[in-house]
């Protein structure tokens, strides 16, 4: 069975000036540090089963413009919209493109990403060359770690409050440092492409950062594709409660010294991986399914609504105040409300599933808690999983029943963390059922 690949990149930097998401910032960006991109792949085998992925250098994936450069995909070419994964990496050093903290993205900006991300597309499927594919595994443990800290006094934390290390008792949780890697070569053996997945929060680059950038992915992509050659392409995965910042090095920077320093540790581990692991094939089946599961919206008492609206009433000021990490109470406040606000509802939401040989790429619209990547690796029968968030759509958090119960910052009733205990297990639950059967 004979196999081909195609791959293109196509640069989506915004403006200068444009809005930026992910932190509180008072302003928008000052300039660019290294330029965005909609990194795209293109699979196809000789029976026609094909699929495409494109990964965009941006911090929130609104629907309606992922359903665009479908839309624009499927317009120009056979693909249908269940072969294409588009996602994005979560930089927080990207522009505005759904307004957590209030600010209105810019749809015309929006609008030229989905057409270049869909031209991108379009272009590896053009370009498509005769190939093999080979999968991998790689490790970097330093790079992440469980936010959700609590201390002795069994009060819950998040890492970034910079808390003394001999006052917390215990992490609230796991990490996964394994990446998975999917390399893409020449049948010559030329490198084409290198896919990697992790799962880690690129929020080095926070609050006290006014340049455009790809952050920790960029420098990670850079050493893969200094190394081995081809474009490299990363798909971010269960980052919900995982970020960088380790509570027991209190002198750790950040900034792009921190950025730079962890990317290159995720690349070299993935080159790790990559070389331990060399076997490819042309020999790929490749399937494509998708659908939506209908999950319930969070439930808040009224007993935390009228605790919301006493402190609201209590704060003077702005609602909002530019942070390095987090948000003022008042405005956790003003979300709570909202959210009270709109009663019951249910939604619809997409998961997909793009098998590759025997690989398969999981989709979640949103910020899943890592605990639901490692239990899907352990369900999944194929020997590799590709676990990919902000995927399809952003619909925010998506923790777990514990956390929930716990409480801190992704687990408070928000515009951007609004479904109730049972939604992370719903999807993949929904996800692993796309799998056909053996």
């Amino acid at each position: 069975m004979a196999f081909y690949a195609g791959v293109a990149k196509h640069v989506i930097t915004p403006y200068v000036g444009i809005g930026m998401e992910g932190n509180a910032r008072e302003e928008g960006s000052r300039g660019v540090h290294d330029d965005l991109y909609a990194r795209a792949i293109v699979l196809r085998n000789e029976s026609g089963q094909e699929c495409a992925i494109v990964a965009l250098d941006l911090c929130m994936l609104p629907g309606w413009v992922a359903a665009r450069v479908r839309e624009l995909i499927c317009a120009q070419s056979p693909l249908q919209a269940e072969q294409v994964l588009v996602a994005g990496t979560h930089t927080h050093a990207g522009p505005v493109t759904i307004g957590i903290f209030g600010e209105e993205p810019d749809r015309v900006y929006l609008s030229e990403v989905a057409a270049t991300a869909a031209g991108a597309v379009l272009d590896a499927y053009r370009n498509t060359v005769p190939a093999v594919v080979g999968f991998a595994r790689g490790c970097a443990e330093e790079p992440v770690n469980n936010r959700r800290l609590r201390t002795a006094d069994g009060v819950l934390h998040m890492n970034w409050e910079g808390l003394d290390p001999q006052d917390v008792a215990e992490v609230l949780g796991p990490t996964d440092p394994e990446i998975a890697i999917m390399r893409v070569d020449t049948v010559e053996g030329k490198p084409l492409a290198t896919l990697i997945n992790y799962a880690l929060h690129p929020a080095i680059l926070a609050g006290d950062n006014w340049l455009i950038s790809a952050d920790w992915p960029g420098y990670a992509i850079g050493v893969i594709e200094k190394l081995r050659g081809g474009m490299g392409l990363f798909l971010n995965g269960g980052t919900g409660n995982i970020n960088h910042i380790n509570y027991l090095r209190p002198e750790q920077k950040r900034g792009f010294y921190e950025a730079e320093r962890l990317g290159k540790i995720v690349g070299c581990a993935a080159m790790e991986g990559l070389l331990v692991a060399e076997k490819t094939t042309d020999q790929v089946a490749i399937q494509c399914a998708h659908r939506t599961v209908t999950v319930e919206g969070r439930h808040v008492s009224d007993e935390q609504v009228a605790e919301a609206r006493a402190l609201l009433a209590a704060h003077t000021g702005p609602l909002l105040e530019a942070a390095t990490d987090g948000a003022p109470d008042a405005l956790f406040a003003s979300e709570l409300v909202k959210v009270a606000e709109r009663g019951q509802f249910t939604r619809d939401l997409e998961v997909q599933m793009l098998r590759v040989g025997d690989a398969a790429f999981f989709t979640f619209p949103g910020e899943v808690f890592v605990e639901y990547q490692l239990q899907l690796k352990q369900r999944n029968p194929l020997a590799h999983t590709f676990f990919v968030g902000y995927a399809n759509d952003y619909q925010g958090y998506i923790p777990t029943p514990e956390a929930l119960e716990q409480g801190g910052y992704e687990a408070r009733p928000m515009s951007w963390s609004q479904f109730g205990p049972d939604t992370g297990q719903q999807l993949v639950d929904g996800a692993l059922g796309l799998l056909p059967a053996e």
